[in-house]
């Protein structure tokens, strides 16, 4: 009886733990159904939104500009812009030279097709919009570029700086004797693991200090080279040099005023006046070189830029004919005060008070003494030597906002009436920069 019971109680136990086992299987396989479906309709979303984002791209803003890039990375829009409000103050001058002036106020408009790349970037600080760089760039390798259209050859060290790193209001003597802006094709070849840039050009050719105009009205090109070494970061040298020729008369042109002025030379003191040209009537007439050795170096809060450039032209007046050189050179020296590294591309500040700087420099334009003792120049209204001395105090408020004060002191030989010397140049500038 008692065997009886005992089976029977155990029977029942049985029963009702198969019974719970049962139920709590169906309600785990219930789950598993929902985790599935939850999982189906995740994978549904992200399926969705990757095919959603691979149609509509993305959209970037930082400190480097606003872009617009393609979903396969492969196309990208890019806008920046670079804005200088620069002061100028004459001391002891006496000749009401005091100004507020916009600088720079550019634009830049750059596109990137696969391995073609194209970039925009007009002037709107002078009186007439004007275009400052258009041209169009193919990377052949990935060490070799190709670039057409209107660029800045690399001749003058200084002039190839970006002018929103420069540390000065104002390039030295040696950017005056350089393109500023030419015409046509550049090879540019990144060796030994970027240490070593090579540029190869072919160009309408353009004056010192002067950008191209539209088409090539001499029909003369010029071809241009230059090779910079950085053995190691920060420290670097290099030459550069261009040949060509130039003629301000020819077959379909006479030698007019606008056309000699064209193909001839006119160099500037730190405010910008004209110090140098040749007499009227002077014109271009063969050949013109240029040779520019140059280097720079910097270590940790320190650096350091030198550059020597000599412009060779063939020029005539009348029925004389002769060949001058003028010569310029520069040396500029800066210190990150508050312990930011220098470079060549500019500095970021570390810490929230923004980065301040030193800088100081010597320049020196030297004309040739045989244009004046040929008659191809006037003593009383060009200078024979300018000789710069400046110092600057900058202050990177931000990686995109800047703060200038340099004063120059320049003192010329020559270029007054009855062999004097003009007067020193004495100015305070000051400019206020944003660059996104």
């Amino acid at each position: 009886m008692v065997l009886a019971s005992t089976s029977f109680i155990s029977t029942q136990a049985f029963a009702a733990t198969n019974a719970e086992l049962e139920q709590r299987i169906a309600e785990l396989e219930q789950t598993v159904r929902l985790l599935s479906r939850k999982l189906e309709v995740a994978d549904e979303v992200y399926q969705n939104d990757k095919a959603k984002a691979a149609t509509n791209g993305r959209v970037k803003a930082g400190l480097d500009g606003f872009s617009l890039q393609g979903p396969d990375g492969q196309s990208e829009l890019k806008f920046r812009a670079l804005a200088q409000f620069d002061g100028r103050f004459g001391i002891e001058d006496g000749k009401d030279t005091d100004t507020w002036l916009f600088r720079r106020l550019r634009p830049t408009l750059e596109a990137r097709l696969g391995r073609a790349a194209l970039r925009i970037t007009p002037e709107f600080a002078e009186d007439d919009a004007d275009l400052v760089d258009g041209y169009i760039d193919w990377a052949l390798s990935p060490t070799i570029t190709l670039r057409a259209g209107q660029f800045k050859p690399s001749i003058s060290l200084e002039r190839s700086q970006s002018a929103s790193a420069l540390v000065f209001t104002e390039r030295a003597f040696p950017a005056e004797l350089a393109p500023l802006r030419d015409r046509g094709l550049m090879v540019y070849a990144s060796l030994l693991d970027r240490r070593l840039s090579l540029e190869f050009g072919l160009t309408n050719g353009t004056t010192d200090g002067r950008t191209a105009t539209n088409s090539d009205a001499d029909g003369e090109p010029e071809a241009s080279a230059r090779a910079f070494f950085e053995p190691v970061p920060g420290i670097g040298f290099g030459l550069a040099a261009t040949h060509g020729e130039k003629v301000s008369a020819n077959d379909v042109r006479v030698p007019a005023v606008s056309n000699a002025n064209a193909f001839l030379p006119r160099y500037r003191s730190p405010s910008q006046l004209q110090v140098f040209s040749y007499r009227p009537g002077t014109v271009a007439d063969g050949n013109h070189s240029r040779l520019a050795p140059q280097a720079y170096a910097y270590v940790g809060p320190f650096g350091v830029m030198a550059e020597y450039i000599r412009s060779e032209q063939e020029v005539a007046l009348g029925d004389n004919r002769a060949e001058f050189r003028h010569e310029a050179a520069q040396i500029t020296g800066v210190w990150a005060i508050t312990g930011e590294e220098e470079g060549f591309k500019g500095i970021k500040p570390a810490g929230p008070g923004g980065a301040w700087e030193l800088a100081l420099r010597y320049a020196l334009l030297d004309t040739d003494d045989h244009a004046f003792e040929q008659g191809f120049a006037d003593p009383d209204t060009a200078v024979t030597q300018a000789e710069q001395f400046a110092i600057g105090l900058n202050w990177t408020i931000t990686p995109n906002l800047k703060a200038f004060t340099d004063y120059s002191v320049t003192r010329f030989d020559g270029g007054a009436v009855g062999d004097a010397d003009r007067d020193d140049e004495k100015v305070l500038f000051t400019r206020f920069q944003l660059n996104y």
